[in-house]
């Protein structure tokens, strides 16, 4: 699709906008989710994950609002993080490592230098 082996450019991403209507942003947000759900989690992916933010023209600052707009959709749509695996039936039990997973993907984003800026307390 968009990122073939980390290929995509600036301009290939602003013909994505013309052509959908979404900005950039949410074309990097939308497309994270996609690969977080979709695509096995791999120094690759996360090399042209990377490879999109810069493409993106969105700088490390901006990342962290499009995580957390990611996380907030993971959370209405599947639910929080529980951690208390009591009273879950397999099939909840199951949803809710799948939940945990994708916020492991998440953090583990949100740690990369390349990807996110690290702010200081």
């Amino acid at each position: 699709m968009l990122l073939r082996e980390g290929t995509v450019s600036s301009f290939q991403l602003k013909e994505l906008e013309e052509k959908t209507e979404f900005n950039t942003e949410e074309i990097l947000r939308k497309y994270i989710r996609y690969a977080l759900n979709e695509k096995p989690f791999n120094p690759d992916l996360v090399a042209s994950l990377i490879h999109l933010r810069r493409a993106s023209s969105l700088n490390e600052s901006q990342m962290p609002e499009v995580l957390n707009e990611i996380s907030r959709s993971i959370v209405k749509e599947k639910g929080p993080v529980v951690m208390n695996k009591q009273r879950f039936t397999e099939k909840g039990f199951k949803r809710k490592l799948a939940v945990l997973t994708l916020f492991g993907k998440i953090y583990y984003l949100s740690a990369l230098p390349d990807f996110c800026l690290k702010t200081t307390p």
